[in-house]
C-alpha cells in the first residue's frame, strides 16, 4: 500500500519555550592579525575607555561592534 498523504497529528499542548541559540563573542583581549586593524582596535578601545563606555549602553553599541570587527570578530 502506498500512502500519498501523511497523517497530520496535532502538536501537544505543552507551553512554548525558548530555543537555545548559540552566540559568539570576541574576547576583549583578542588581537587582530593585521597591524592596521590592531591600531584601529587600540584607538577605539582607548576612546571607549576614556569616555567610560560600557557594552550595555545603546549609544556605544555600534562602536563596540566595530571594535569586535577590527579584532576579527563575526560580521553582524
Amino acid at each position: 500500500m502506498v500512502l500519498s498523504h501523511p497523517r497530520l497529528i496535532r502538536p501537544n499542548e505543552d507551553p512554548h519555550r525558548p530555543v537555545p541559540v548559540s552566540t559568539y563573542r570576541v574576547p576583549d583581549d583578542a588581537e587582530p592579525s593585521d597591524p592596521r586593524m590592531s591600531l584601529i582596535a587600540s584607538k577605539l578601545q582607548g576612546y571607549l575607555d576614556a569616555v567610560g563606555a560600557t557594552k550595555e549602553e545603546s549609544q556605544f553599541e555600534h562602536l563596540y561592534q566595530t571594535l569586535d570587527l577590527a579584532r576579527s570578530g563575526p560580521l553582524y
